[in-house]
């Protein structure tokens, strides 16, 4: 496979361009994000709009109901497809959002663009057939396809590559039948296929191959893999059987892990604010939870050593329970004492034993690591956690207790969860 070339520029002015429009993806619930791209896109006044899908996070009444909201507001002519998360129904439903057709194909200036739906990460026959048999009939056209799964991934970030790897909540980075990637490739080939569009990554991503760009959107709203990468969406001018696109960025990507760490659980915190506050803490539980601890900790180290300190600890949630009963997670520690500066990290499970997400107690085990400076000594090690908790709404309470090769500490903390 080529290398990735760099984004064409997009069409100067006074080119003026037989049709400019804009694909843009994923903007989930990033609210503040969309909101931006919705000014941005009313103000380019383009030809038309294509979204290429997720427009909602955990597929709950709130937010399909906020996304055709936005959605509503945007001025050109808008076409979607359905993406992976655009299937999901989380708690009750009152009105059905709208189900989009597995296929669409129409014509716009002399362009002819059709639209799939590959949300699993396949196609199958009957689509391949509606494909082949609208390329046929409109061969010679400039023509356009776009999707939400990509067909393949030119350049796989490394964050994005995690997710075929883990055993849960997660979803094919790419479509994942190679003998389809394959025929679909032969397709373009045969019909002279401008561009292939989709999103689903929320990574950047291009490559031409046999004079087809595909181009992967970088997401509007949805959760960034990795630090580095920006939210963005994708400015087509097509001029006769040219196409140019162009990348145009709505943020400044976090640049480190830290802030990257930050910005994920702000998203987690919007979105589930906005459907605790729509369905109630009864009704609706989140897939993922965000939440910030203070606490107190007391610490003694294998040399004897003492310490009290204060800590701060962000912890991110991932349910694996329709209830929220089960869940894993993952958090990092900061500690600071007149005799101590340390960081713990660590990752583990969740069980809620009594209740469920909105009120409970639960017990959590973790393998931690941790390291810092703790009276006149470093100090670094591994060892296990375990906790008690009480949770009631945005409250927990936590009394946990660890053991590592270099010190036992016992911890009680007070924290706000999203």
């Amino acid at each position: 496979m080529p290398a990735a070339p760099a984004s064409a520029p997009a069409a100067p002015a006074s080119a003026r361009p037989d049709l400019r429009f804009i694909f843009f993806a994923d903007t989930h619930m990033g609210l503040t994000l969309t909101e931006k791209f919705i000014k941005e896109a009313n103000a380019a006044r383009p030809d038309l709009l294509i979204d290429g899908g997720d427009i909602v996070e955990d597929g709950s009444q709130a937010e399909f109901d906020r996304a055709y909201a936005d959605r509503a507001r945007l001025e050109a002519p808008l076409h979607m497809v359905t993406g992976n998360h655009d299937v999901l129904r989380r708690g009750t439903f009152t009105h059905d959002p709208p189900v989009l057709p597995d296929f669409q194909s129409f014509d716009r200036k002399g362009v002819h663009f059709i639209l799939l739906n590959d949300e699993k990460g396949r196609m199958g026959e009957d689509l391949f057939s509606k494909l082949e048999a609208d390329l046929e009939a409109n061969k010679g056209k400039t023509t356009l396809i776009a999707l939400h799964v990509p067909v393949f991934v030119a350049k796989l970030h490394g964050y994005v590559k995690l997710k075929d790897l883990v055993p849960f909540g997660t979803a094919t980075v790419s479509m994942s039948d190679k003998q389809e990637v394959e025929r679909f490739k032969a397709l373009m080939k045969k019909y002279g296929v401008a561009a292939v569009l989709s999103g689903h990554t929320h990574a950047p991503s291009q490559a031409t191959i046999d004079g087809t760009q595909y181009v992967v959107a970088g997401a509007v709203g949805g959760k960034t893999p990795g630090p580095g990468i920006r939210h963005e969406y994708l400015d087509v001018a097509v001029t006769g059987k040219n196409v140019q696109i162009r990348r145009v960025p709505l943020d400044r990507a976090p640049g480190n892990p830290l802030s990257h760490a930050i910005a994920t659980g702000n998203y987690i915190a919007r979105k589930n604010a906005l459907n605790h506050s729509v369905l109630g803490w009864d009704t609706f539980i989140p897939t993922t939870s965000a939440e910030t601890r203070v606490g107190l900790r007391h610490t003694t180290t294998r040399k004897g050593e003492v310490s009290d300190a204060v800590t701060v600890t962000g912890e991110i949630e991932t349910s694996q329970h329709p209830r929220g009963l089960g869940s894993f997670f993952v958090e990092g520690t900061a500690a600071i004492g007149s005799r101590e500066a340390s960081v713990d990290v660590g990752a583990g499970y969740k069980r809620r034993l009594v209740g469920d997400f909105n009120r409970n107690l639960y017990v959590s085990g973790a393998a931690v690591a941790n390291g810092g400076v703790i009276g006149n000594s470093l100090t670094a090690g591994v060892g296990a956690r375990a906790a008690v908790g009480y949770e009631v709404k945005n409250w927990t309470f936590q009394l946990s207790h660890e053991k590592a090769t270099n010190r036992d500490a016992t911890m009680f903390s007070v924290g706000f969860r999203f």
